[in-house]
């Protein structure tokens, strides 16, 4: 039996650098499941598969998955959502 399959391409690979933005949601920690999802209304991000938790200093505190923001109620504390 002959294997006529094609023959490997070279892989080339992507630095991490090539897929950074600054163009996502980022939010407070004490912000809030409702407010949050109405407020990503009416705004491009780049992604928004993650929402960006920061303190007021800048520094990450977590990630909010869409999915989670989703299904929360508006009450609902980031923190709550957060990983």
């Amino acid at each position: 039996m002959t294997n006529h399959s094609a023959p490997l391409q070279k892989l080339q690979f992507e630095t991490a650098s090539e897929h950074y933005t600054s163009k996502v949601p980022i939010v407070c920690p004490e912000d809030l499941a409702g407010p949050l999802h109405a407020g990503l209304v009416g705004h491009q991000f780049d992604t928004v598969d993650e929402i960006v938790v920061c303190a007021a200093t800048g520094r990450l505190e977590g990630l909010v998955n869409i999915e989670d923001l989703l299904a929360a109620s508006d009450h609902t504390p980031l923190t709550a959502l957060m990983d």
